[in-house]
């Protein structure tokens, strides 16, 4: 079975946030995946990525640091 991932600018609990939240990703072309404390990621690769999202939440499980 395809897995897949899905996007979506908004969260049930405070979408005025997250209306601000995507009208910015909008307006500049980005997309916001919530990890604030990660900082810039752009300039990364996937193996970078990983290492930075790791050492910046290592209290999370690994389930929810979960890369495709």
């Amino acid at each position: 079975m395809p897995r897949c991932s899905v996007i979506a600018p908004y969260h049930a609990d405070q979408p005025e946030v997250w209306d601000k939240v995507s009208q910015y990703d909008l307006e500049n072309g980005v997309i916001s995946i919530g990890w604030k404390k990660v900082g810039d990621v752009s300039s990364l690769d996937g193996d970078q990525l990983r290492r930075r999202v790791d050492d910046t939440y290592p209290e999370r499980p690994p389930a929810s640091r979960k890369y495709i």
